[in-house]
C-alpha cells in the first residue's frame, strides 16, 4: 500500500505521481494498467471542500474518475507507473488524496496525500508496492476502507473512529468555545453556539466571531422549558 505521505507542492506544479507495482515475489509487474483517482479534500486553511474528483482536464466531478497510469520504463524500472497531475490548471491551495488501485493480479489498493501550497516544494517519494489481496496487509487495507474498495473516507471505519473521538473531546470542551448565548427573562439558557478547533492556537480570543482557521466542528444548542422546568435540550452539529 502506498505510504500516506504529506508531500508539498507549489500551486503552479505539475505533480508526477508514481506507483511501484510488485507481485508476491517482490518483482516489478510489467504490462499492467493500474489506475489513479485524485480527490480534493481540504484547503490548507482547514476549510472542508466538496471532495470532488479530478476529471483529468482541469475540473472536478462528484463521481470517482479512475485514470489509467502509464508504464514508466519496463526494462530499467519494471513495475513503475506514472501519471502527471496537471494541478497548475487549478492553481489553488488544496490537500489532495491520491488513490491507487489494480483490479487484476496483483490485486491491491493504496493511497497517499499531497499538499499544494504557495511556496513549499518537496520532491515526490516513490509509492510503496500495492498489497496483494490475500495478505494481512490487504485485510488491514480493506478494514481501513470499510470493505468497499473505493477509498471513500466518508465510509472509512478508521476515519470515523478518529473523527468521532475528536467530536467527543470537543463536546467535553477541549479547544472549544461556547458563545452567542441567549437567555430568557429568568436567566435560563435558550440558545448558544459551540465551536471546536484543532488547537489552542486557533481558539478565538473573544466570543461571537466567525473564525474558520482550524475550525473542526460547530454545534447549535437549543434549550426549552415548561412551567419553569427544563423539558428540551438539543445539541445539533452543523459542521
Amino acid at each position: 500500500m502506498a505510504r500516506g505521505e504529506y508531500l508539498r507542492w507549489p500551486t503552479v506544479a505539475k505533480i508526477p505521481l508514481l506507483l511501484n507495482l510488485q507481485d508476491v515475489s517482490g518483482a516489478g509487474s510489467t504490462g499492467k494498467t493500474p489506475d489513479v483517482a485524485i480527490r480534493r479534500y481540504r484547503e490548507t486553511d482547514g476549510v472542508a471542500l466538496d471532495g470532488y474528483f479530478w476529471d483529468g482536464a482541469g475540473g472536478f466531478q462528484a463521481a470517482p474518475n479512475w485514470i489509467t497510469m502509464t508504464e514508466y520504463d519496463a526494462t530499467n524500472y519494471p513495475g513503475v507507473y506514472t501519471y502527471l497531475f496537471d494541478q497548475d490548471l487549478v492553481g489553488l491551495e488544496h490537500i489532495y488524496l491520491i488513490y491507487y488501485r489494480h483490479t487484476v493480479s496483483p490485486v491491491g489498493f493504496g493511497s497517499e496525500t499531497h499538499i499544494v501550497t504557495n511556496d513549499i516544494y518537496a520532491p515526490v517519494a516513490l509509492a510503496e508496492p500495492v498489497v496483494l489481496g490475500n495478505t494481512v496487509m490487504a485485510d488491514l487495507a480493506r478494514i481501513k476502507d470499510g470493505g468497499t474498495g473505493n477509498f471513500d473516507e466518508n465510509r472509512d471505519s478508521l476515519y470515523h473512529l478518529n473523527t468521532n473521538i475528536g467530536r467527543m473531546l470537543g463536546l467535553l470542551h477541549e479547544n472549544s468555545m461556547l458563545d452567542n448565548q441567549v437567555y430568557d427573562g429568568s436567566g435560563r439558557l435558550l440558545t448558544a453556539r459551540l465551536r471546536v478547533f484543532d488547537s489552542v492556537g486557533n481558539l478565538p480570543a473573544t466570543p461571537g466571531g466567525s473564525e474558520t482557521t482550524g475550525l473542526l466542528y460547530e454545534y447549535n444548542i437549543v434549550a426549552g422549558y415548561t412551567g419553569g422546568v427544563a423539558d428540551e435540550f438539543k445539541i445539533e452539529r452543523v459542521l
